[in-house]
């Protein structure tokens, strides 16, 4: 059996869900994700700021009605999209909002971008906020994929704003297409 991490088993994830459109400003905590793409048909808009991307998630959404996504980094990553997710989410606008996390083995040391927790930041201002001690956890597991979606194809609209933390690698397994539908 294969070993994959948590940013390649996200990138099969949006995939299997027609994204094929990402807003971001890249930080470290995202490079998984980000080299997990590279060779695959998804376009990855890399902003100046986490405002822009959380914004052009949201307007992405509006002109296609299609899911605007963004995916920021941990901590100020995650602040600094609290008003476009606060946007999307008091205009019903489906959006999905990812942000990163410190690796686990630094969670109770005060990390450069952590210290606070983003889900329930993000909890009164998003449909479904939701984080697991482990990437491949949220990625995998249909409790939480089935709730995102639901959202993505069909359903109330509002942005969800799932939060992975760690950098946990796991056996993978090609029949997780399978088993998150």
């Amino acid at each position: 059996m294969a070993r994959v991490n948590g940013g390649a088993i996200l990138v099969r994830v949006f995939e299997q869900h027609g994204v094929d459109v990402v807003f971001t400003l890249h930080g470290g905590h995202l490079d998984a994700i980000y080299q997990a793409a590279r060779g695959r048909p998804l376009r990855w808009i890399d902003t100046r700021h986490e405002q822009a991307a959380g914004h052009a998630a949201d307007g992405w959404a509006r002109t296609t009605g299609r899911v605007g996504v963004a995916l920021v980094t941990a901590g100020p990553g995650v602040t600094d999209v609290v008003t476009a997710v606060t946007n999307a989410y008091l205009d019903c606008i489906p959006t999905l909002f990812l942000g990163g996390a410190a690796p686990l083995r630094d969670a109770e040391t005060l990390p450069l971008q952590g210290g606070f927790d983003q889900v329930a930041l993000m909890r009164p201002i998003t449909k479904w906020a939701h984080g697991k001690p482990a990437c491949v956890n949220v990625l995998t597991d249909p409790a939480v994929i089935s709730p995102v979606t639901i959202v993505m194809v069909g359903g109330a609209a509002q942005p969800e704003a799932p939060a992975a933390t760690g950098e946990t690698i796991m056996p993978y397994d090609d029949n997780l297409r399978d088993e998150t539908r």
